[in-house]
């Protein structure tokens, strides 16, 4: 491996990459940037250059994407690579620089890279991760180069996340297989005795859990750093290549209990040359049990026991079991990790010891000095009982409730995986569980500082004396849950005074509004007749006067033989004619009334008799039976719509039918009716409006808005129109009264 850079090479290679960066004409790239050494790239930090200087880089391809889990069609098109230049590597993202739009090359080239492959890229280096890497903009084959031997990787860097992309063989034992999260995949935990690595295998018969767990294996690959959010290093990962480099140095043992049987006790006691990376059995009697371990006790000891995610255990607290499994120093104390157990028959639980802080304070001091005390393995795991009360509840859905107990000398925690919810606050308990310790760590020792505890379930507590349920915290709640009804009581009053105020202020402006409402209906009919009488009794009389007239003008200039006043003459009696027919019509819609003793029914039936006397068209009046009771103003406003409708659809569209349908909806609370015809139509919203003299649509809108209806309009040219209105039934006629 290449020396590292001193302090003045990497000054003097920094101002050069940022004289190369500040130089760069295309999306911050340089157009010929000198061939830089890997090993200088791997030199520096992320504090030794800006991200996306421009760099030319030459290596040997080692691994390809995913290496040994990629299949041939990724190939194909590789999303990163790793690249070997000497002692020297580095990672290329191919995928990253397709994100930044830095990649100009074609998918044939990347088709090309393999392992063994030399290439030539030129890029930028990136150092938003880790460690550096590189995205590249271009890639030239170069031909096929051999790659150095892979060398014994140094634990010290490896585990440290001194070595990055490079290829290293790594020795360990196999302590634990798990599923990856795309179920596709084995995650290997491989220990070394300085520290563990991760590798991913596929999942083959070759590499099966059977075949792997507590085998010796040696792993050769590029080294993967796996880091946290904020980009921290926290454990190796070796990717191999090749089926190849998975070599399994010592095979697992057929029989997992096989393994060295030892006294829970002795677990992690001193051996000559080290603690042994393979399995260790134990024998002992389960007091706790969860998912994902369980806890033995064996004499003055107890373990926890990790499961293995290979095995289910069919086993119940008192069962006296065997436990296989890898020793684990996470915590204070030796435990079992990835263990396989089986049942050996029916043990006896032991009795629970009477605990106190102070007494496992006394029994540290007393080990301290040197002398002998009752629990010389401690009480970490053992079956414990303590005298507390109850302080507070903490209720969990996602986990077990924590109870906060004071035991006079110290304070406990006591996690039980049922319901506290019926426990009293202030009761004094006796409870009987699992002891937990909590650890004050120092460069001399590690010293309990806590007792915590874990509960079965609710028959581990036996309840001493209940406290009060009237208790001060419950006196408080009740006074401040008083002034707080109260409170609420003069709010809603409040609140519900102005609400009514408001709304009888809504509703006589409502009555007032229908009062008007009926008062200008009324008046416009009184003057719709009196418009209709003055219009027949006037203007029409005057133009049927006129017209016969100019008849008789007509036919005098026939008598005399003068063509050159026969025609104007008869035109302007067609003329007269033409503007009779059109009063008697308007005559006709000023008078269209509602008749009392008529039905809403019969009359929009009348209305249509009168409005399409004369025209060669059809309309037909269905109605669902019965229909309730419709008040004069409802009836009356509906009945001018309806006039208005046919007498517009007569006028534009030459219908031969039009059906006018009326139902009752909302168990008669409103009324709907649908006027339609099989016109010309038109295109419904471009039709003539009040800009341009026409107000038939807006004044038929303005009536159904008044009676706080819905009007819709629906038409297309050659499928004719259909208007369908919907108002409710309001007792108008009442609110007059």
């Amino acid at each position: 491996m290449s020396p590292p850079l001193s302090g003045t090479r990497r000054w003097c290679f920094t101002l050069l990459l940022c004289a190369l960066a500040a130089s760069c004409e295309y999306k911050g790239i340089a157009q010929d940037p000198k061939q830089t050494p890997l090993a200088e790239l791997q030199a520096l930090t992320r504090r030794d250059l800006p991200d996306l200087t421009p760099v030319r880089v030459r290596g040997v391809v080692s691994v390809v994407d995913e290496g040994l889990l990629t299949s041939p069609e990724n190939l194909k098109q590789p999303r990163y690579f790793y690249l070997e230049d000497g002692d020297a590597a580095i990672w290329v993202s191919i995928d990253g620089a397709k994100t930044k739009k830095l990649w100009e090359g074609s998918g044939t080239v990347l088709e090309e890279i393999r392992k063994g492959r030399e290439i030539e890229i030129d890029g930028v280096l990136s150092t938003e991760g880790y460690a550096p890497r590189i995205l590249p903009r271009r890639i030239q084959v170069l031909g096929e180069k051999e790659l150095q031997p892979p060398q014994d990787a140094d634990l010290h860097n490896l585990f440290s996340g001194g070595i990055r992309a490079k290829r290293v063989r790594v020795s360990g034992v196999v302590q634990d297989i798990t599923e990856a999260n795309n179920k596709r995949d084995w995650v290997i935990k491989v220990e070394t005795g300085l520290g563990h690595f991760l590798t991913w295998l596929p999942k083959t018969e070759t590499f099966s859990p059977a075949k792997l767990l507590d085998s010796q294996v040696q792993i050769t690959g590029a080294v993967v750093a796996l880091t946290n959010w904020r980009k921290e290093f926290f454990v190796p990962r070796i990717m191999p290549g090749h089926t190849e480099d998975v070599v399994v140095t010592h095979a697992a043992p057929v029989e997992a209990f096989s393994a060295p049987k030892l006294p829970i006790d002795q677990l992690d006691s001193f051996v000559p040359g080290g603690r042994p990376l393979h399995r260790r059995s134990v024998e002992g009697t389960v007091t706790y049990i969860t998912d994902s371990f369980l806890i033995i006790q064996e004499g003055a000891c107890a373990i926890r026991v990790g499961l293995s995610a290979h095995q289910s255990p069919n086993v119940a607290v008192g069962d006296r079991i065997g436990a296989a499994g890898f020793v684990d120093k996470s915590r204070a104390v030796a435990d079992l990790t990835g263990a396989v157990v089986r049942r050996l028959g029916q043990g006896t639980l032991p009795a629970p010891i009477q605990l106190t802080m102070s007494q496992i304070r006394n029994d540290i001091a007393q080990l301290t000095l040197g002398k002998p005390v009752k629990q010389s393995a401690g009480y970490e795991g053992l079956l414990v009982e303590i005298t507390g009360i109850l302080l507070d509840v903490q209720v969990n859905h996602n986990g077990p409730d924590l109870l906060e107990i004071d035991c006079g000398d110290a304070m406990t925690t006591v996690a039980l995986r049922g319901s506290a919810k019926d426990l009293r606050v202030g009761s004094l308990l006796r409870l009987t569980g699992i002891a937990e310790l909590q650890y004050h760590y120092s460069p001399q020792t590690t010293t309990p500082t806590r007792l915590d505890l874990l509960l079965r379930d609710q028959n581990d507590i036996t309840v001493l004396k209940a406290s009060s349920w009237w208790t001060p915290e419950r006196t408080r709640t009740a006074a401040i849950g008083v002034l707080a009804l109260a409170g609420l009581a003069i709010g809603l009053a409040i609140v519900l005074g102005r609400i009514v105020k408001k709304r009888t202020r809504q509703l006589a402006q409502e009555i007032r509004g229908r009062r008007d409402a009926a008062i200008e209906f009324e008046a416009a009919l009184q003057e719709r007749s009196r418009l209709a009488a003055n219009l027949h009794d006037t203007v029409l009389q005057t133009v049927t006067g006129l017209g016969l007239q100019i008849r008789a003008c007509g036919l005098k200039a026939e008598q005399l033989d003068t063509p050159s006043l026969v025609e104007p003459l008869n035109m302007a009696w067609k003329i007269a004619q033409r503007s009779q027919e059109d009063l008697r019509n308007a005559v006709w819609a000023l008078n269209a009334l509602p008749v009392k003793e008529e039905s809403i029914t019969e009359a929009i039936r009348t209305v249509a008799r009168q409005v399409t006397e004369g025209h060669p068209v059809n309309v037909s009046v269905e109605t669902s039976d019965p229909l309730p009771p419709v008040a004069d103003f409802v009836t009356g406003n509906l009945l001018l719509v309806v006039q208005e409708a046919i007498h517009n659809a007569i006028k534009h569209a030459d219908p031969t039918e039009i059906e006018v349908t009326l139902n009752a909806l909302n168990q008669g609370t409103r009324l709907t009716v649908s006027i339609r015809d099989n016109g010309a139509g038109f295109i419904s919203g471009a039709q003539p409006g009040t800009k341009s003299g026409h107000f038939g649509v807006h004044g038929m809108k303005e009536r159904i808005k008044r009676l706080e209806g819905t009007f819709q309009l629906e038409s297309q040219p050659g499928k004719g129109t259909c208007i369908r209105l919907e108002v409710p039934i309001h007792s108008f006629d009442t609110d007059l009264a």
